[in-house]
């Protein structure tokens, strides 16, 4: 017996490492064979270093594929044992020789070794492969592209075209490295690995039982091998900037086009899967004679006979394929009368598929073509951010952050020489400062370079990340489809990618992701909500609605838990950003709603008072300690933390109406309720007409957050957007659906007691609000936005009948290819609406897509027209052929976009620096240096290059974004001479001089003021800067005052 266990934990000990040594030692063969064909020096030192990359995956997940032979009950505590003896290895290692065992080796080593062995305990053998496999594929990425032969250091005028090379090699070697270790994995399945537990992988067949499951990831493979091998053969900069190769973005598109051809072979739609490969392998081709490359002179003939050329061949191919498809040369033609495996696994794995994709392509468009600008300024080649001066003033405080480890409360070279608090909210500075240091650490380089990274990346992060919890919105508010459509919506959006992008260094991406987290959270809440009496008897003590939290916190926890999960996320929004406080405003609004309808229908609202409030109270309290520091003084402010205690006091008010006089008839509680709400909204009125109390405005204002004055009048984003802008920013026709989902969902809500429709419902009609009188509120609407029309384009989907429309189509007959395609005619005159609801989801999504990908690329960038000129490269050239001057089927105007425009491309985008600008500030950033940073002369200027002065010019500065020192900085740029100028300078100066030194005038500058003014002088300057607001006051100002005097 004891035989026969060693023997079991042998075998079990070798098939457990057998996986991850075929990962490693194959993709540590690819990086050694493509460097050979590369023709790179493989010396010792080449192949060690890559040997010790591939030796930091492989032991750790050998390791974690065997921790069942670790002598504990508890899986986490065999996982977490595991963890923390190669913490300890890589630890000491590092110690020894830091040099070869760097901070990336520690990371790689411990991440992996605990991801493993907390996949190998769950059964997650094929996810524990697929991640080794990304792991060491993007370690030994990026040593391949370091060392690619192109990526050595030039001219800095090629410096972007050598990063555009080292990506292309990059990104295109990790995906044939990770389609490498899925090909691996698929051959070793069945016989060292056993079949995973996992619902993505475990209903994939064996190798042995079907041997397509190996042919699609090689075809993969060698899509993304060929961009590999091509970049790394190019000999110079000038020929990679050419675009004469296939790059990373075909191989994606190609290993797409291998996915839907072995979908369309599992159906067994062998006619589809033929007409696939044929087109691709056309348009490929034709692509390679786009970009440059040789093609019989037959097929490169401009005009009429090379567009024929071409038709003719798509046109044979294609009917060769149809012909032979239909005859089964590819396979059985008789229709499948069940679903094909394919089908099967996509049916149980769509959903976190196609959010994970979403996450992806949203992350992937708003990086993609803002890096390299991002990381060479026009003039200067230093880095450069995007959304105008806010976000410099970020990376003053990130920065301050970084060097002093505490956050920047009271700026003294803002709002000069007065200086001013730094009123932003520190989570958001803090995440990209601790970014930074992490990437210090983890890539051992100054802080200075990782700031940038940080700063530039974490906000794309944030915003690619909202696609999550925009997805579970959706899906818990209608289905698993609503929640793809929605996903795929904020992915896109240019409203919210605008915002959004690689070095937009601003606080809207992270306020959007934790608003979305707390609807998320909310919406849980909601769906466990019983409007059910909690007690028998009410009470009008208020009291009772502190008894309803606690009794709610017992029958129903999993509401109460949720609605306070909302609140942290609210309170790290709050913590992010001041006006966080509209997000519990429309969930106060929809469950008042709410409320009103429980009244009219006799239920007891008390459980919903008591998730309301615990959700409220605790957006409150967590935030309350930086609200309410003293240098802050936001607890209280209007434009803080005030709109919240209303919040919450209507709340109460509200429920305390519904719930205590619950069982009195509904007309006395609305009298009531109207009587007491009146009351209360008349006595803010009052104290605001005797200029007691501004609460009415701060009420209907936000804050003042909805209010304008004149400064508003100045900012471009406070004032009503275009119309066309504003629908082009969530898309046209997804806000048309967006908008009428709303009413649809708030009817459905209040009808059906459904708490959730209702807020979804009002959610969309308050932000459209805000969105059409601001253009700043654009972005705060999306998530909105995404989940109604998501919703809406799901109803519209299912209102089409597929099902009817497919029976239909079966009754008609399907034996063959051609009654196939036959009866689509039938069942198109029956069903109508589906061919119609296609033709609208490729509406959708092509325009989404289009300007999705737009609002990722820099405006002016070399990449828009190429973007736009790929575009164009789609249709077939037939199409756009004019027949004898009479008609075209596409527009047939020449292509010249540096003449005429882009055709689909340069509509939104962000925007960086033009090279004056960079160039002005570098200049500035230069002068004084040997003076102390806030002695230095200040900047002035109009508020909207105040921050950007003051941190990439390195200079003090008069006015800012916070809209401080507008006034002194207005009267300077509209003086009307240079004595005008010099005494506005000085009495700026002298009221800066005095609020620092107590209100009186400092003796260093009363002294200057001596070499220039006599006592008497100085005096008097002092006393009309003292000068306040009483009844003196005013007579000093009147007799110092000129005047007119009539004389009879």
């Amino acid at each position: 017996m004891e035989t026969e266990i060693e023997t079991s934990q042998d075998s079990y000990f070798l098939s457990g490492m057998g996986t991850p040594i075929a990962i490693s030692v194959s993709l540590l063969g690819l990086l050694i064979a493509t460097s050979f064909a590369e023709g790179r020096d493989l010396d010792g030192g080449y192949i060690s270093a890559a040997f010790l990359i591939s030796f930091s995956a492989m032991l750790p997940a050998c390791a974690g594929r065997v921790t069942n032979l670790i002598p504990f009950n508890s899986g986490m505590i065999r996982a977490a044992s595991l963890s923390l003896v190669l913490l300890l290895l890589s630890l000491v290692a590092n110690w020894v020789d830091p040099s070869n065992f760097n901070h990336m080796f520690v990371a790689t080593f411990v991440t992996i070794g605990l991801v493993t062995s907390i996949l190998n305990e769950s059964g997650r053998f094929e996810e524990s492969a697929l991640f080794l496999s990304t792991v060491l594929g993007m370690r030994l990425a990026a040593f391949h592209a370091a060392h690619l032969g192109i990526a050595a250091p030039g001219p800095s005028a090629l410096v972007d075209i050598q990063r555009a090379a080292i990506g292309s090699s990059f990104f295109s070697f990790w995906l044939a490295s990770i389609s490498l270790g899925v090909i691996v994995m698929v051959l070793l399945r069945g016989t060292l690995e056993d079949r995973g537990k996992g619902s993505m992988f475990s209903s994939i067949p064996f190798f042995g039982e079907n041997r397509e499951v190996l042919a699609y990831p090689a075809l993969i493979f060698i899509g993304f091998l060929i961009p590999v091998i091509w970049v790394g053969h190019i000999s110079d900069l000038s020929e990679f900037s050419q675009g004469s190769h296939l790059g990373v973005v075909w191989a994606i598109f190609s290993s797409i086009i291998v996915l839907l051809f072995a979908f369309f072979r599992s159906e067994g739609w062998h006619v589809l899967s033929s007409m696939l490969a044929i087109n691709w392998v056309l348009y490929t081709i034709g692509h390679l004679h786009e970009i440059g490359n040789e093609l019989p002179s037959l097929f490169s003939e401009d005009g009429f006979i090379g567009s024929f050329t071409w038709f003719f061949l798509g046109f044979w191919l294609n009917f060769l394929g149809i012909f032979f498809a239909s005859r089964g040369t590819f396979g059985d033609v008789a229709p499948r009368r069940d679903r094909g495996g394919f089908r099967i696994w996509w049916e149980a794995n769509s959903y976190p598929v196609m959010v994970a994709i979403a996450f992806i392509v949203a992350l992937v468009v708003r990086t993609a073509w803002n890096v390299i600008p991002a990381m060479n300024a026009a003039g200067t080649g230093l880095w450069d951010m995007t959304g105008g001066s806010d976000p410099w003033y970020m990376k003053r405080v990130v920065d301050y952050v970084i060097a002093e480890r505490s956050h920047l409360i009271f700026d003294y070279d803002r709002a000069y020489p007065s200086g001013g608090i730094n009123p932003r909210p520190p989570l958001f500075s803090w995440s990209l400062a601790l970014g930074a240091l992490a990437l210090s650490w983890l890539l051992e380089i100054s802080p200075d370079q990782a700031v940038w990274w940080s700063m530039s990346a974490l906000p794309a992060i944030y915003g690619a990340l909202i696609v999550l919890p925009i997805a579970g919105i959706a899906t818990r508010a209608h289905s698993k489809r609503s929640g793809i459509f929605a996903a795929w919506m904020i992915a896109l959006m240019p409203g919210h990618m605008s915002r959004s992008t690689f070095a937009m260094s601003d606080h809207d991406s992270f306020a959007m992701l934790f608003l979305a987290i707390a609807f998320y959270f909310w919406m849980r809440a909601l769906e466990n909500l019983e409007h059910k009496q909690v007690f028998e008897k009410t009470s009008t003590n208020p009291l009772y609605i502190l008894a309803g939290m606690r009794d709610t916190w017992k029958r129903n926890p999993a509401l109460m838990a949720n609605a306070t999960m909302s609140g942290i996320a609210f309170s790290v929004m709050a913590l992010g950003w001041k006006g966080f406080v509209y997000g519990p405003g429309i969930l106060f609004l929809a469950y008042s709603f709410q409320v009103a309808v429980n009244i009219f229908r006799g239920k007891d609202s008390l459980q919903f008072t008591s998730a309301a409030l615990q959700m409220m109270i605790t957006s409150i309290i967590i935030p309350a300690p930086f609200y309410a520091w003293p240098g802050m003084n936001l607890l209280f402010a209007p434009s803080g933390m005030q709109p919240m205690f209303y919040i919450v006091g209507f709340t109460f008010a509200v429920g305390w109406v519904s719930s205590s006089f619950r069982d009195k008839p509904w007309l006395l509680v609305v009298m009531g309720g109207t009587a007491l709400f009146g009351s209360i909204l008349a006595m803010l009125f009052s104290l605001q007409y005797a200029d007691l109390y501004n609460g009415w405005d701060i009420l209907f204002t936000g804050g003042f957050y909805f209010s304008k004055n004149k400064i508003f009048g100045t900012i471009g984003e406070a004032q009503a957007p275009d119309r066309g802008v504003l629908f082009a920013s969530y898309g046209p026709i997804v806000a048309l659906i967006a908008i009428g989902c709303s009413f649809v969902l708030l009817w459905r809500g209040s009808r059906r007691s459904k708490s959730g429709l209702t807020l979804l419902g009002l959610w969309t009609i308050i932000a459209t609000y805000m969105a059409w009188t601001a253009g700043r509120f654009i972005i705060n609407a999306t998530p909105a936005m995404a989940v109604a029309g998501g919703i809406g384009i799901s109803m519209l989907w299912g209102s089409a009948n597929f099902s009817a429309f497919t029976k239909v189509w079966r009754n008609s007959g399907i034996g063959t290819p051609r009654t196939r395609f036959k009866s689509l005619w039938p069942a198109t005159k029956s069903r109508p609406g589906v061919p119609a609801m296609i033709m609208v989801l490729l509406l959708i999504s092509s325009q989404h897509a289009t300007y999705g990908i737009d609002s990722g690329i820099p405006r002016g960038e070399q990449s828009a027209y190429e973007v736009d000129q790929s575009i164009y490269e789609i249709a077939p050239d037939i199409l756009r052929q004019d027949f004898f001057n009479l008609f075209s089927l596409m527009n047939s105007k020449p292509y010249d976009p540096f003449e005429t425009g882009l055709w689909y491309m340069g509509t939104f985008g962000p925007s960086f620096n033009s090279q004056g600008w960079n160039e002005a500030y570098e200049w500035l950033s230069e002068q004084d240096n040997s003076t102390p940073f806030s002695q230095r002369p200040a900047f002035v200027s109009w508020w909207d290059y105040g921050f950007q002065a003051l941190s990439s010019g390195q200079h003090p500065t008069v006015a800012d974004n916070f809209q401080s020192g507008i006034p002194n900085s207005g009267a300077m740029l509209l003086s009307a001479g240079q004595e005008d100028t010099l005494s506005l300078f000085i009495a700026t100066l002298a009221l800066g001089d005095r609020n620092l030194n107590g209100g009186e005038m400092s003796q260093e500058f009363r002294s200057v003021l001596e070499s220039s003014m006599t006592e008497e002088q100085i005096d008097e300057f002092s006393n009309i800067l003292y000068n306040g607001d009483c009844d003196s006051c005013k007579q000093f100002a009147m007799d110092r005052t000129m005047a007119l005097r009539a004389v009879y």
